[in-house]
């Protein structure tokens, strides 16, 4: 149990330090705070992406030790997520220097301003300080009303910063445990099952192709790599939506499922529709002979 928790929690501390020193680099470098970057002033879109960042190093130690998430894993994530913010304000109001024309940096350069303010102080005068930029959509770009330099609204300003610590709390909560994605776990092995794409197929021969695999999968390996080889090479992608046909399987007991996965195209990347995804049980014997004997011959 020590080190079911110790290892995520040790690298969930490094991920968090790794935050905040990253967040206050970037403003020193660029004036720019990301925790602060809200879409409607409500949504608290870079504080999302804060909170996921301090609580991945929790993740992945699980995903490192091949363990399942628990009720304590996300309770340590939030906690995390908590200190993220208050950890990153904390090391900027340190971090802050004001020279003797009264400019701001982050270089310590001139006098702390901790010298001349609380940290309650401090906060109060950079969120009423803050100025926001609202853009307008024109064709495919974003332009700036106002100018780069943006508006103060105060009253704006207090609500953004409001949902900041929720934003954290959703990142660390949400967000970070896709790491964890939705891999299948061998609860015989305690390991995660791995994922091997087979091949893929235009929509409309989804269910012509299925049934081949099912063939092969219920014949050999050696059947099963075949097929695999042969749609391979007879695949031509359109730029679409496809079929994937892909192996989820256990290393060491080759348990696992041959998944038949409605794949479309994102902005971005691309996205699985899980509602049209088709499971079948993988035999054993015939994972272990395609991915052994057949694929890796000299293991």
């Amino acid at each position: 149990m020590e080190r079911q928790v110790g290892v995520p929690l040790l690298l969930g501390v490094v991920s968090t330090v790794v935050v905040i020193v990253g967040t206050v680099v970037g403003v020193a470098t660029t004036g720019y705070l990301l925790q602060s970057f809200t879409v409607f002033f409500v949504i608290p879109a870079g504080a999302f992406i804060a909170g996921a960042g301090c609580a991945s190093g929790i993740f992945l130690g699980l995903l490192w030790l091949n363990r399942k998430p628990e009720k304590i894993h996300y309770r340590l994530a939030g906690v995390l997520g908590v200190v993220g913010f208050v950890g990153t304000y904390l090391a900027l109001y340190l971090t802050t220097y004001v020279t003797p024309d009264y400019s701001i940096n982050h270089s310590f350069k001139g006098v702390p301003i901790s010298a001349a303010l609380s940290f309650l102080q401090y906060m109060q005068l950079d969120i009423s300080s803050r100025a926001s930029t609202f853009f307008v959509s024109v064709g495919h770009t974003h332009v700036p009303v106002g100018g780069t330099e943006g508006v103060q609204i105060e009253p704006l300003n207090w609500i953004s910063f409001a949902v900041e610590p929720v934003g954290y709390l959703l990142g660390a909560l949400m967000l970070a445990p896709q790491i964890l994605g939705s891999k299948l776990y061998c609860e015989s092995c305690s390991l995660y099952m791995k994922t091997k794409v087979l091949f893929r197929a235009n929509p409309e021969d989804a269910s012509e192709k299925a049934g081949l695999l099912d063939g092969a999968v219920a014949s050999s390996g050696y059947a099963l790599k075949t097929l695999a080889e042969q749609e391979s090479k007879a695949y031509k992608s359109n730029g679409g939506p496809w079929a994937e046909f892909a192996m989820e399987y256990c290393p060491r007991c080759f348990d696992g499922f041959v998944h038949v996965k409605a794949m479309r195209p994102t902005r971005s990347s691309y996205e699985e529709v899980m509602s049209a995804r088709h499971s079948v049980r993988l035999d054993r014997a015939v994972a272990h002979d395609f991915l052994v004997k057949v694929i890796s011959p000299t293991n």
